[in-house]
């Protein structure tokens, strides 16, 4: 999670030095890396707004910890985030941490009403691992899928980022290996056609 964190900072400088940077995290381990990421941006005195559509998630869950590191740094998540709400928001970038490449069911809800309305802003969107909405594995957008102008992947890409609905959803497509070395993944990854 820190070094995930730390990894999205990074690109996040490069892409957006001095703006404020809009965070959506969901409440899971997709959503803890870009609330570390907000922390460390804070902590070098850079703007940053957080905010979920889902609820607060359990004390027990990784986010939890996450929210202490924030904690720290005096950044606050807006729970029950209305899509509404991001009309006034012109931020230099938006991150998408919503979802990762654990999302098997259609979008729905407030979740679905989010990435429609982050649709409509011209600020460059920066996907954590996989755009929301878009099936890492078939590259289906299930229905609609974040159009992210960066996406910052780990460990590989994945395959669904350049089949079907993929290439236009990733835009510039960067890996991290989190401080892993990439060619044991070789050992249980298996190959793929091309």
């Amino acid at each position: 999670m820190q070094r995930a964190g730390a990894e999205l900072v990074e690109l996040i400088r490069r892409l957006n030095p001095q703006d404020l940077t809009f965070f959506l995290c969901g409440s899971g381990n997709n959503g803890a890396d870009g609330l570390i990421a907000a922390s460390l941006l804070a902590s070098q005195n850079l703007p940053v707004i957080v905010a979920s559509p889902f609820l607060a998630p359990s004390p027990q869950s990784l986010f939890s910890k996450a929210l202490k590191v924030a904690a720290a740094e005096n950044v606050k998540v807006k729970w029950g985030f209305q899509s509404a709400h991001m009309e006034s928001a012109q931020p230099g970038l938006w991150v998408d941490a919503l979802l990762g490449i654990g999302q098997s069911r259609p979008l729905q809800g407030s979740l679905l009403e989010t990435v429609h309305r982050l649709q409509t802003h011209s600020s460059p969107i920066l996907a954590v691992d996989c755009p929301t909405g878009l099936d890492g594995e078939t590259g289906k957008s299930i229905p609609i899928a974040v159009t992210a102008a960066q996406t910052l992947t780990f460990f590989a890409p994945k395959q669904g980022f350049f089949t079907a609905d993929g290439p236009r959803h990733c835009g510039t497509i960067t890996v991290s290996h989190l401080g892993t070395d990439p060619t044991a993944l070789k050992e249980w990854l298996s190959a793929r056609r091309k």
